[in-house]
């Protein structure tokens, strides 16, 4: 189980793609039993994070939590207000991802 979807919902390769100077510190944070860091095989330099099962569990706890809170946040709004807010955060997210690979 990948980590994060990738663009559009699909996954990155299987796992979260790290850079290979976040590796140290990703291992060293990792909790016991969660994920597995694993070599990437289009990229010699970097590594997957891959779920266990338990981890695959805490991902799906924490995606259910954070769904709940996002419902929460939006039912302040009509259709055409979360629709709107829904077209700012992706172009805010386009723009952010724009300057990273910058």
């Amino acid at each position: 189980m990948p980590l994060c979807p990738g663009p559009e919902g699909g996954s990155r390769a299987g796992g979260l793609r790290t850079h290979p100077r976040a590796t140290r510190p990703t291992a060293d944070r990792e909790p016991p039993g969660v994920g597995l860091l694993v070599a990437d095989p289009e990229d010699r330099r970097g590594v997957l994070v891959e779920l266990t099962a338990k981890g695959t569990r805490a991902y799906h706890a924490a995606a259910g939590a954070e769904a709940a809170k996002e419902a929460l946040i939006t039912s302040a709004l009509n259709e055409r207000e979360r629709a709107e807010l829904n077209t700012l955060l992706r172009r805010l997210m386009i723009e952010f991802e724009r300057r990273e690979d910058a």
